[in-house]
């Protein structure tokens, strides 16, 4: 069994993997890293319990708790994640299948809060041959944001990493820029109170940051600067 992950952002939460038994084990002592792993066994449970997921009839999880420790067995899923560090445009067809699949699973019903990731992007989904899983349920948190949200925050961290350093966009990463935006926004339509833009999503993190806790501060769409804010309105008014 070896380490993969030693407590990222202070979260408390360490990470193996066991080959031989095919088992991601993430374990904590702590209590903000026990309340990340009830929240993602709540997510998993969720997820996969979910009437419209072909993948999975039950949920591949084993759970432990105490007091004081908790740890979570999860199934090592077959395929790779893919890499939300790359730009919109290396990753467009990545995020097509992301969004795909997540209007297949979350209710259908747009008036309504719905079941909320949190940290809904490439580098958490793992992609194979016949579909896509979703991991890494730590910020889940059921009936708590609009339908689309995890969209729309995958949308614009893609922008984020697809502009640092710089303050603009590249052509082509502009033309899938719009191209995704397009089709959140087609979706959203029946969504009331929430579109697809940088400063709608803010204002929900924002009024919302108990969801995420101390790691809000380190999220990439709170990151961008007021140049950079000002450019992406004028591309969302395009």
């Amino acid at each position: 069994m070896n380490l993969i992950s030693n407590s990222p952002h202070g979260n408390g939460i360490y990470t193996f993997i066991n080959k031989k038994d095919k088992l991601i084990i993430k374990s904590s002592l702590t209590k903000t890293g026990i309340a990340s792993l009830k929240r993602e066994l709540s997510g998993y449970q969720w997820y996969f319990n979910v009437e419209n997921n072909n993948n999975y009839n039950n949920s591949p999880i084993v759970s432990f708790s105490n007091d004081k420790y908790h740890r979570l067995c999860i199934q090592l899923f077959s395929g790779q994640t893919g890499n939300s560090n790359l730009s919109l445009s290396a990753n467009y067809l990545l995020n097509l299948k992301a969004f795909e699949h997540y209007v297949s699973i979350w209710p259908t019903k747009k008036d309504v809060f719905v079941p909320l990731h949190g940290d809904f992007s490439v580098g958490n989904i793992i992609y194979n041959k016949e579909d896509i899983v979703i991991i890494d349920w730590e910020h889940f948190e059921n009936n708590s944001a609009p339908w689309g949200f995890d969209l729309v925050n995958m949308l614009y961290e893609s922008v984020y990493f697809s502009m640092v350093p710089k303050n603009k966009l590249s052509i082509s990463n502009e033309k899938y820029f719009l191209l995704l935006r397009n089709k959140i926004s087609e979706l959203l339509n029946d969504v009331p109170n929430f579109k697809c833009s940088l400063e709608n999503l803010n204002n929900f993190m924002i009024k919302n940051e108990k969801i995420w806790g101390n790691i809000i501060k380190k999220l990439p769409v709170l990151k961008f600067t007021s140049e950079q804010k000002r450019y992406i309105k004028k591309l969302e008014n395009i």
